[in-house]
């Protein structure tokens, strides 16, 4: 009996050792693959969107009729028809020799005489308006005057 029982104690001890050794097998790397199955799956889904993204696009401008928009030879007419200069007039004021650096210092310069305007102007302006708010005090009754001043 006791060496039946010894038999049975064996049996389970050696079946428990080898279902231990064996079905608690370490499941890291199985993880670690799944994961980065996953990110491999998250990378094509993103360039699926993004290619989708490009498809769309690309049928948009396809449905565009650049016929439609307007051409350098209409646009200088439009131009002209506002009483503007095109580019082309503008280059024939220019006269022959000048470089373009020069061209570029006497843009300069009228665009600092006309930010100098701005300035003045709105300078004026606020003279004026401090003068008529001056002569608005002045000219009121005797007692609105003293009871505005105190």
């Amino acid at each position: 009996m006791k060496n039946n029982l010894f038999r049975k104690f064996l049996a389970v001890f050696l079946t428990g050792t080898l279902l231990g050794a064996v079905g608690c097998k370490d499941y890291d790397d199985d993880i670690n693959d799944l994961k980065g199955q996953i990110d491999d799956l998250k990378g094509k889904i993103e360039l699926k969107a993004d290619a989708s993204a490009l498809s769309s696009l690309q049928q948009k401008l396809e449905g565009i009729n650049f016929d439609d928009f307007v051409k350098d030879a209409e646009l200088d007419k439009m131009v002209k028809d506002l009483g503007y200069q095109t580019a082309e007039d503008v280059k024939a004021l220019i006269p022959e020799g000048m470089s373009t650096e020069d061209v570029k210092n006497i843009f300069d310069a009228q665009i600092k005489a006309l930010d100098t305007w701005g300035e003045i102007e709105s300078n004026i302006g606020k003279a004026v308006k401090e003068y008529l708010a001056a002569q608005r005090i002045h000219d009121r009754p005797a007692g609105i005057r003293s009871w505005t001043r105190s």
